[in-house]
């Protein structure tokens, strides 16, 4: 439940040779521990190595699989042309696209985090052309463009569809409202206690058991690194009421180790009673479901899992709730999704599990007109993922050039 690993691909990238062609560009590319030589390397024909990924990374991603994305991304993207350092990122410019990329490498010259953005594209498209691309999806797509108020593009926009992640915008929601009404202070401190831990994204489940946490670091946590601990914690605190008055159609409102344990095969009969039962029922089985231990990680690389077990919003449903958090200093911290040359504010929070993907954008031009872009895919075998970047690209890029 947490950024996909397009966004986070994971950690590692030893001693590379320099490429045998070097894009024009002002960068140094020729070492093997520069950034710039490390993704022309990843980006030229052949396999990647494992000798190139750290442990750390592969347990997130191995070779084989990072290999299938870069060559999902170059069947796209057409020819490399350069790489320059943009604002944050390295802008590889190619034949059809700009993609933006977060590289970390660490003291070995080894990845230590990978990001790759949504693909800017060369050219904008119309809203009618942007409905031919999206023809080529299967499985579901729910999609809202909202510009002012005016709607530039809606497809199934009042379609409830998991949408990962991206639930915890309504967290943030009534963790907000809670503070407003004086019932609960950022500086107010929650205990990491072991029993509440869930599984990654983020790193909090990684800390010392008993360790205090501030509510505002939680916040940030949970919406900047998708942090699903973080998330249980406020989750706990915060009430499953005020989630549900909220999202009703989330009811009883699952914390992510709940939804985890449900998944996993182990407990079997357990999702057999969730999926049969009424609310009562369902509400009984989450005390059943305290305790229990999680899956591995493991269990989700093999494709979707119960997608049944998730959140579900619509795409309308997703746009009012970043309306109602606007750029709230955590939902604005994981702002470089987008070129933000083009936007003096952004708000951003996705989601992903196989077979789900969300990203939703709460925008303002420089001209000061406000946006939300909101793109949900769902598809009970899996997808991939850069299409759907590709896609939310054109639709930021709608938002800002629409007549």
């Amino acid at each position: 439940m947490g950024a996909i690993r397009w966004c986070c691909l994971g950690l590692l990238c030893a001693a590379l040779t320099a490429c045998s062609s070097v894009p024009s560009n002002p960068v140094d590319n020729t070492a093997d521990t520069v950034p710039a030589g490390v993704l022309m390397r990843l980006f030229s024909p052949g396999p990647v190595r494992a000798d190139w990924l750290s442990e750390n990374f592969q347990q997130a991603i191995t070779a084989d699989q990072l290999t299938e994305l870069r060559d999902d991304l170059a069947a796209q993207l057409g020819a490399l042309e350069a790489i320059e350092p943009g604002e944050g990122v390295w802008l590889m410019t190619f034949e059809n696209g700009v993609l933006p990329v977060f590289l970390r490498l660490n003291p070995a010259g080894e990845i230590d985090t990978l990001w790759f953005n949504p693909i800017e594209p060369q050219g904008p498209l119309d809203a009618d052309q942007i409905r031919e691309l999206m023809a080529g999806f299967d499985g579901e797509v729910a999609v809202l463009v909202e510009r002012e108020g005016e709607v530039l593009l809606a497809q199934q926009a009042d379609t409830p569809l998991a949408v990962g992640s991206a639930f915890k915008l309504t967290v943030l929601q009534a963790l907000r409202a809670a503070m407003a009404a004086g019932d609960i202070a950022d500086d107010e401190e929650l205990e990491l206690i072991a029993s509440r831990k869930s599984l990654p994204s983020g790193r909090l489940q990684d800390e010392a058991d008993g360790s205090r946490w501030r509510v505002d670091e939680l916040a940030r946590r949970m919406i900047a690194q998708s942090d699903n601990t973080a998330t249980d914690m406020l989750i706990n605190r915060v009430g499953r009421a005020p989630l549900e008055a909220l999202a009703p159609r989330n009811t009883p409102f699952l914390t992510t180790a709940e939804a985890f344990r449900l998944k996993d095969p182990r407990h079997a009969a357990l999702l057999a009673r969730w999926r049969n039962g009424g609310e009562a029922e369902r509400r009984a089985l989450l005390g059943e479901l305290d305790g229990l231990a999680l899956p591995s990680l493991s269990l989700f690389a093999q494709g979707p899992v119960a997608l049944d077990v998730e959140w579900f919003y619509s795409a309308r449903e997703l746009c009012t709730a970043l309306e109602a958090v606007g750029f709230d200093p955590a939902a604005s911290a994981n702002a470089a999704q987008l070129d933000r040359a083009h936007w003096s504010r952004v708000a951003y929070k996705g989601g992903s599990e196989p077979g789900v993907i969300n990203q939703s954008f709460l925008l303002e031009d420089l001209g000061g007109r406000r946006s939300c872009v909101v793109a949900t895919w769902n598809h009970p075998d899996g997808m991939v993922t850069i299409p759907f970047l590709n896609l939310v690209s054109h639709l930021a890029r709608l938002a800002r050039t629409a007549d």
